[in-house]
């Protein structure tokens, strides 16, 4: 076995070749040591979605995952400083998850087991196809749940926003109905929403399980809360259902359910809700522009990350590639934009997306070339 990628990339030599179609059984034993209170000062948590802290064990790529192999070779990219973590294929996920009795567990999939034995629980949970498998653990969760359309939804809070569940699972509610309609089914049996704490995201995204974080919920009628459920939501369809690779082409997913949730606002509220979550994103990049800090937004994290470059990747990614879909939508019309928003759901449900396909998706809708207009917003500066 070999080591490399600071650590992050094993590397196993197997007794013989696995031929397409062949299968191989691999038993991996490890432990480890989850961070407490954010790496307390040392910086080494990014987000604290590997984290204990305020009570609440957040346990994001805990596990060892295949890397991802494409027409480049194996993916083997370290941890960025911003952004997602991780670029992952679709797996089956059987779990099994032995944890003192107190503790509330919020998981992927669903739990189809469980059973008491000697003061500890043991819950099995199986997910269908599914990017990662994430696990939040507290003694403290409060749980509602409700039943939308055959998906059961549920949210997790801290005893101090127990009041805010309510708000969360009614916002959720108008998410999934919005998304259903306007991209393709969920594919899922559960949704969970997770309140935990966060640090430098206001929330993040898991197969089936959101973390909305804490200070959202001191304020669970304001727009930021309600956009950041509707925000996560959208990435059960872009970044799980629908991959794409999150370290080379970030925007693929983060300003795709970046302007999802302007979507979702018009559907909820109306057309000046909309309009103000536009204007919104225009405000943000015309800052940028001001700033002469303006650059394409098809940059990889690297390129994001790069001296000069790392306050960039908010007002780019998420702004300006919002804005694209807009420009989109505008260009080509609502029936050729959302006909294609269906097709590449349903072409691309369960693989990784490359640009180009979501690209081809628009003009094959339209029924001509956007040459013109993808240079303008994703290529050029």
């Amino acid at each position: 076995m070999t080591l490399s990628h600071s650590n992050t990339v094993l590397q196993l030599p197997l007794p013989e070749p696995v031929h397409p179609g062949g299968t191989l059984r691999l038993e991996l034993e490890f432990n480890g040591q989850v961070p407490q209170d954010f790496g307390r000062g040392t910086g080494k948590t990014g987000y604290g979605i590997f984290n204990f802290s305020q009570g609440v064990m957040s346990m994001a790529g805990w596990y060892p995952t295949l890397a991802v192999y494409d027409a480049e070779g194996w993916n083997l990219d370290p941890v960025s400083q911003i952004g997602d973590s991780v670029c992952s294929d679709m797996a089956f996920y059987d779990v099994n998850v032995v944890a003192d009795r107190n503790l509330v567990v919020a998981a992927t999939g669903v739990r189809v087991g469980r059973e008491e034995q000697g003061g500890k629980v043991h819950s099995r949970f199986v997910s269908g196809p599914a990017r990662d498998f994430y696990l939040a653990l507290s003694p403290d969760f409060k749980v509602a749940s409700r039943e939308v359309g055959g998906t059961l939804l549920n949210a997790y809070t801290l005893p101090e926003h127990e009041s805010a569940g309510l708000e969360t699972l009614t916002n959720a509610d108008h998410a999934l109905h919005t998304y259903n309609r306007l991209f393709g089914s969920y594919q899922y049996a559960e949704f969970d929403v997770v309140d935990a704490p966060l640090r430098y995201a206001l929330a993040v995204e898991f197969p089936g399980i959101v973390l909305i974080g804490s200070e959202l919920y001191e304020r669970p009628h304001a727009v930021d809360f309600e956009g950041a459920i509707a925000h996560e939501m959208a990435h059960q369809w872009w970044y799980n259902l629908v991959g794409n690779d999150v370290i080379d082409d970030p925007w693929l997913d983060e300003a795709f359910t970046t302007y999802s949730s302007s979507l979702y606002f018009q559907e909820a509220h109306g057309e000046d809700a909309y309009q103000a979550m536009v204007a919104s994103l225009e405000e943000r990049y015309n800052s940028l522009i001001e700033d002469g800090q303006d650059s394409p937004v098809d940059g990889s994290l690297r390129f994001f990350e790069a001296p000069g470059s790392s306050g960039r990747y908010g007002g780019v990614v998420y702004a300006k590639g919002a804005l694209f879909f807009k420009a989109v939508r505008d260009e080509i019309g609502d029936a050729a934009f959302f006909q294609a928003l269906q097709r590449y759901y349903s072409s691309y449900r369960y693989r990784i997306a490359q640009p180009a396909d979501l690209l081809a998706s628009f003009e094959t809708a339209a029924g001509r070339e956007l040459d013109d207009l993808y240079e303008t917003w994703l290529f050029n500066p």
